[in-house]
C-alpha cells in the first residue's frame, strides 16, 4: 500500500535548534533521539522530515525548556528564506490578502499535516487549520506556523497588534498561563477552540505594498516546479490529504471534498480518473493508512479510531479493516505489539 507520510521542511527543525541554542540548551542531544542530523539538514536545505519525527522532537523540546510556548519561541528564529520559494514568494506580493493567498495555495511545500483554507467574515479574512485526522501533530508546531506567519504579515505590511490581527483562535488546550500567546498577538485569543484560526483585519489586507510582479512569478514558478516534483502522485494525493482532514467529522462526500478543492464535481472524477484513481479508492487509502498508524501507534479503544476515521461505528470499522489488511484490527495490532517487542 503506498504510504500517507506527512512532512516538513528542514527549515523547522533548524529554526528550533536556533531556539534552544539561544536559551543555551544543546539541540544535538534531542535530534539523535529522533534520528536527525543537524549537518545533514543544513547541507539539504530542501529536506524533508517526516511529521511524527518532528512531533517527537517538539515534545522533548518541550520538555527541555520546560516551555509549553516554546513554539511561539521557534517563529522568531524563522525568516522568509528559510522557506525557499514560498518566502519569497510573500515577500514579492503586492497586498497582504495575496500574500495570505499564496500561503494558502502553496502551503503543502512547507508542511502537508494540515489543511489550511481561508475563511471569511464581514470585517476579517481567516487563514484556517485543521491537522490531518490522526496525524500526530504537536500543539507547539501549530503555535509555531501560526506565529511565523503573522510575523511575517508584520514585517511585509508594518503593522502589529490590533491592527493587523480581530482574534486569534487556537485548538490547543488553554495553558495555566496564556500571557506569551496574548503577548506574541497583541488580540484576544481563545483556546480548545474547534479549528485554529487567525483573523485579519479586512481593512488591513487592502494595504497596497510595494511588490514585484516578475519576482513573483518567478518565485511561484518556483513553487509549483518544487510541488510537481514532490507530487508525483498527481491530484489523488491533494484529494487524500483534504479527505484526512476532514474524516473525523465524519466521512466526506465527493461533492464536499470538490468544494474544498474549489472545482466541480465532475472535474474531480475526471482528474481522478486520468490517475487510474477514484474518491472511493482515495476514501479507503486514507483510512487504511491512518487506521494501521493508530492501531500500532496508539492504546485507544476501536469505536475512537473508527469515529476518528469517519465510521459509523467499530463494527463498520473492523470489517473494512479485514477487507484491507486480511486480519481484524485487533489481531494487527497484537501482531505489531509482538513485534515491537522481539
Amino acid at each position: 500500500m503506498p504510504g500517507f507520510e506527512p512532512s516538513t521542511l528542514a527549515a523547522w527543525p533548524l529554526a528550533l535548534c536556533q531556539a534552544l541554542r539561544h536559551r543555551h540548551i544543546a539541540p544535538e542531544p534531542l535530534l539523535q533521539q529522533v534520528g536527525l542530523c543537524e549537518r545533514s539538514l543544513l547541507s539539504r536545505p530542501d529536506e524533508r522530515v517526516e511529521i511524527a519525527r518532528m512531533t517527537q522532537l517538539w515534545q522533548l523540546a518541550e520538555q527541555a525548556t520546560a516551555d509549553a510556548a516554546f513554539g511561539l519561541s521557534v517563529s522568531r528564529h524563522v525568516q522568509p528564506m528559510h522557506l525557499h520559494a514560498v518566502g519569497m514568494l510573500a515577500m514579492a506580493c503586492s497586498s497582504l490578502q495575496q500574500v495570505l493567498e499564496k500561503v494558502v495555495q502553496y502551503h503543502d511545500m512547507v508542511s502537508n499535516s494540515a489543511h489550511v483554507t481561508l475563511v471569511h467574515r464581514p470585517d476579517s479574512l481567516g487563514v484556517q487549520l485543521t491537522p490531518l485526522a490522526n496525524v500526530p501533530l504537536s500543539p507547539l508546531a501549530l503555535d509555531a506556523f501560526m506565529a511565523t506567519l503573522v510575523r511575517f504579515a508584520n514585517v511585509i505590511s508594518g503593522m502589529s497588534g490590533n491592527d493587523l490581527l480581530t482574534e486569534v483562535a487556537l485548538h490547543r488546550a488553554r495553558p495555566a498561563q496564556p500571557q506569551p500567546w496574548q503577548q506574541t498577538y497583541q488580540v484576544p485569543v481563545t483556546f480548545a477552540q474547534p479549528q485554529c484560526v487567525l483573523w485579519f483585519r479586512r481593512s488591513a489586507l487592502q494595504q497596497q505594498l510595494i511588490g514585484d510582479s516578475e519576482l513573483l512569478a518567478a518565485h511561484e514558478r518556483r513553487v509549483q516546479q518544487y510541488l510537481q516534483q514532490r507530487q508525483q502522485a498527481g491530484y489523488g494525493a491533494k484529494v487524500q490529504r483534504v479527505i484526512g482532514a476532514m474524516l473525523a467529522q465524519g466521512e466526506p462526500s465527493q461533492v464536499q471534498i470538490a468544494q474544498q478543492l474549489n472545482i466541480s464535481e465532475r472535474s474531480l472524477r475526471r482528474l481522478l480518473a486520468q490517475e487510474n484513481t477514484s474518491f472511493r479508492h482515495c476514501l479507503q487509502q486514507v483510512r487504511h493508512t491512518l487506521a494501521c498508524q493508530r492501531l500500532r501507534a496508539s492504546d485507544e479503544d476501536l469505536t475512537s479510531i473508527a469515529l476518528q476515521l469517519g465510521f459509523s461505528d467499530s463494527s463498520n470499522f473492523s470489517r473494512s479493516f479485514l477487507r484491507w489488511q486480511g486480519e481484524r484490527p485487533s489481531q494487527y495490532r497484537a501482531r505489531c505489539r509482538q513485534s515491537e517487542a522481539v
